[in-house]
């Protein structure tokens, strides 16, 4: 195997340049990118010339045509353990045959920094080894994986062959764009058990994610849900026992409503006291994200958890109902228990802070388990701190917990279009997902993917290593019951970005949360009606279908 930097080779096609072709690029492009940044932090990919500098927060309609069928229909199949590498590393031999693909061929793997532990030679040693073909990978930036496929559906180089792409709320515009190639006959074909009971994926993931419009289009890899994550010494802690239940009149524990987590944050806030973790000054009791780009899956969950969904059938947004102003309304009175770095943070301040001692709880992706657990890097571990998880707090209705569990990064495996070989290259990604071959890159700390197919949370290694036994993992996976994917919709950098301008201005009381959401339905039924109505609702009704089993009944 071999590896590039970020500085892999630009496209050079003459057409991209044009200046045409260049607007289109940058519609895009800005349209996805307000979704990891504050609008003056976007910048255009370093294979974009100077035509397409301008920054518009546009998704451009692009002309390839996504037809729509019913959700796929699983293809009864044994539970077989074992067979999903083999036939893909069978499969690939005889295209290799058919093809004439000849001795040296390589697959080009773009994935994004950070994950690069994930593609060790050793993960990738038995495909090269029984294939003969080689793995080369192409690391880039997080923020500028969306950028890059973009750019390529313009140059259709086949610069390269299996994609990560990340975060998958794009999924629908990376295959409205033409990039994604389907694979619902090639999953026929080579049986990867996706829909197996056993070793398959949850029919969440499947119906949100890996599909568009009832087609498959990718494997997911990972599965960056925002679980609760709550410090065991806080809640176990008798004098914090005592006083907390003696103040609220019930026992302290990890929230299972937004009013109990509300009361932590009242409970432990302590901005002048020393943290009893560090000795650092200030203790406070909740996080949650108030910057561009890292706020919106928070408060999708609270919204959800009022009852309704982001849209009615017809596409009109749910943003300003009276639900989502009782959703936008308790964040802002929370506010005043919050760490201030919540203002300017990201997800490497929220960790630190988190590892230090200075929050009891927190909703997060669940890597910060995993952070937690950093020899040298957290204080809770060398204090011998344990992270225990908890599903996301909710509102109770009909006897139950009305919650849900947002799908807050995620990233997912496709085979290009642009590929000279794209059943090769979803070969490789079904031989890569293979649950045997997965166990050890998601072991690997040198990567963030999460356990994503249910074989992975039964899997003995991924418990003990990943997250210090079972516990954590069966939080995960209970997840499902309540999964809700993020607006995943053509356009999700568009809708995002409104979401994520007025959930701002009305944090910081700029306006008050009813202009707020006013503004952001209006601006979504905008947004709606210029990419197409009527395809977007086959889209929406599509994913609706990925809620999770326990949440969809419980909303309208």
């Amino acid at each position: 195997m071999s590896k590039e930097s970020s500085e892999e080779k630009k496209p050079t096609r003459r057409a991209f340049l044009a200046t045409a072709v260049g607007a289109v690029v940058s519609a895009i492009v800005t349209g996805a990118g307000v979704y990891f940044l504050t609008p003056r932090e976007v910048a255009p990919p370093e294979t974009v010339t100077k035509t397409v500098e301008k920054t518009v927060t546009q998704t451009a309609t692009v002309t390839q045509t996504v037809a729509g069928t019913p959700t796929p229909t699983p293809t009864p199949t044994p539970t077989v353990v074992g067979g999903i590498k083999d036939r893909a590393i069978e499969g690939a031999k005889k295209l290799i045959e058919q093809l004439k693909i000849p001795s040296g061929t390589k697959l080009r793997v773009m994935h994004p920094g950070g994950a690069d532990g994930h593609y060790k030679q050793e993960y990738l040693a038995e495909w090269e080894e029984k294939t003969g073909i080689k793995i080369e990978t192409v690391v880039v930036p997080l923020i500028d994986v969306y950028k890059k496929i973009i750019t390529e559906s313009v140059e259709k180089s086949g610069a390269y062959d299996v994609i990560s792409v990340c975060p998958v709320v794009y999924m629908p515009d990376v295959v409205e764009s033409g990039v994604a190639a389907q694979m619902d006959d090639w999953v026929k074909k080579y049986e990867p058990l996706i829909y197996d009971p056993v070793v398959g994926y949850p029919e969440s993931f499947i119906r949100s994610e890996m599909s568009y419009k009832g087609r498959l289009y990718g494997f997911a890899v990972d599965y960056d849900v925002n679980l609760g994550h709550i410090r065991e010494d806080s809640i176990n802690d008798p004098n914090e026992k005592k006083a907390f239940e003696s103040e609220f009149g019930y026992p302290l524990k990890a929230p299972e409503t937004w009013k109990e987590f509300e009361d932590i944050a009242k409970f432990f806030y302590r901005p002048e006291d020393p943290n009893p973790v560090s000795g650092e000054k200030g203790l406070w009791g909740v996080w949650e994200y108030r910057v561009y780009g890292w706020s919106t899956p928070v408060f999708l969950a609270r919204f959800l958890s009022k009852g309704k969904y982001y849209f009615d059938d017809n596409m009109k947004p749910n943003m300003d109902t009276p639900e989502a102003v009782e959703a936008l309304k308790d964040q802002v009175r929370i506010n005043q228990y919050l760490p201030p770095q919540v203002w300017t943070g990201d997800w490497t301040a929220s960790y630190k802070l988190y590892a230090d001692g200075g929050i009891v709880t927190m909703m997060s992706f669940t890597s910060l388990k995993k952070y937690s657990r950093i020899p040298d890097v957290s204080k809770l571990l060398a204090k011998g701190i344990n992270v225990a998880a908890y599903l996301p707090p909710g509102e109770p209705v009909f006897g139950q917990i009305r919650r849900a569990g947002i799908q807050a990064w995620n990233h997912c495996h496709i085979a290009s279009n642009f590929s000279k070989y794209p059943e090769l290259a979803y070969c490789f990604n079904q031989f890569y997902t293979d649950p045997d071959v997965a166990a050890p890159w998601l072991n690997d700390p040198a990567g963030f993917y999460e356990p994503h197919r249910l074989a992975n949370f039964d899997n003995p290694e991924v418990k003990k290593i990943c997250y210090g036994g079972p516990e954590f993992l069966a939080v995960m996976l209970e997840n499902f019951d309540y999964y809700a994917p993020d607006v995943a919709l053509h356009g999700a950098g568009e809708y995002t970005d409104v979401l994520n301008r007025n959930l701002i201005a009305a944090w910081r009381e700029s306006i008050d949360p009813e202009t707020a959401l006013r503004d952001i339905a209006t601006s979504w039924e905008e947004i709606t009606d210029r990419l197409g109505r009527d395809n977007q609702i086959q889209a929406w009704l599509k994913l609706k279908e990925g809620f999770g089993p326990k949440l969809r009944p419980l909303l309208k």
